[in-house]
């Protein structure tokens, strides 16, 4: 069996080296005890997605065996967050990619189409903010652009425990609706994908403490990285989500304070776009 966390956040710490290598070493010592073969590195665009991958890489351990896998977090032109990966570092060089609010969801679709080194996802639809492609357009826009793109993020764990708190404080029968939209978030509908589909399944982790949620494939183990990434996206092999339980309210306190300067960091990137 292959673990392979399919959506992962370095969350950079900007303003401080000492405190930013002790995130980065508890980032790998948990790869390694949640015993993640390989990882989807694919920060925001707006948080500096190259500088994020590189960051991890050369504070790797020499003892991780953990595979890096580059990406990227796209804010797109309405704000909706699409991941976009290659197999080396190649997504990089692309300046639509790597700028916020500088691309429309129709050209990400039609660049991965036209562009073989390029693979698009589309990424927890159902998340409950604008980001989410299900914000913006209907379920057979949805299913579209799930057929062109050939990957979906079936499974993000990014409001497991906001689930399990509104199951614990019986919140889910106050507001059904929203509880449904939180469910479809863990485990995205199966009539949005047939089984030429690659399943993705993510932890969106943005702390040491989030890792573990990821996509196990039912394939043999191997250490070589153009094997591993083969596996990843050929939807032949059958997989299935492992989801990492975390504490409801420690995460919710942590992760929504990031959320809030995340929130602000695009707004700023939004307004200086508009400007230029």
């Amino acid at each position: 069996m292959i673990r392979i966390d399919c959506h992962f956040h370095p969350n950079r710490l900007r303003v401080s080296n000492l405190l930013g290598k002790v995130r980065v070493k508890r980032m790998w010592k948990k790869f390694h005890s949640e015993k993640i073969d390989a990882v989807l590195v694919c920060e925001h665009n707006y948080k500096g997605a190259k500088r994020g991958f590189e960051w991890l890489e050369q504070h790797r351990p020499k003892w991780a065996k953990t595979m890096l896998i580059p990406g990227i977090e796209v804010c797109t032109e309405r704000g909706i967050d699409v991941i976009v990966f290659s197999r080396d570092k190649y997504v990089f060089s692309i300046d639509k990619l790597m700028t916020p609010y500088a691309i429309t969801i129709e050209e990400i679709i039609e660049l991965v189409e036209n562009d073989p080194k390029l693979y698009g996802v589309v990424t927890h639809p159902y998340n409950m903010s604008a980001t989410a492609l299900m914000s913006h357009m209907d379920e057979e826009f949805m299913k579209e652009m799930v057929k062109r793109l050939g990957f979906l993020e079936k499974h993000n764990a990014a409001l497991l425990p906001v689930r399990r708190a509104a199951e614990f404080l019986r919140l889910h029968k106050v507001f059904p609706k929203a509880y449904e939209r939180l469910k479809k978030m863990d485990y995205v509908p199966d009539v949005f994908h047939d089984n030429e589909i690659v399943i993705f399944a993510g932890s969106d982790a943005h702390f040491a403490g989030d890792i573990g949620s990821c996509i196990e494939i039912d394939a043999s183990p191997t250490e070589k990285y153009d094997e591993v990434f083969d596996i990843l996206i050929s939807p032949e092999f059958k997989r299935s989500v492992f989801f990492k339980e975390r504490p409801s309210f420690s995460y919710i306190m942590t992760n929504g304070f990031n959320t809030v300067f995340e929130g602000v960091e695009r707004r700023i990137k939004r307004i200086l776009k508009k400007k230029s």
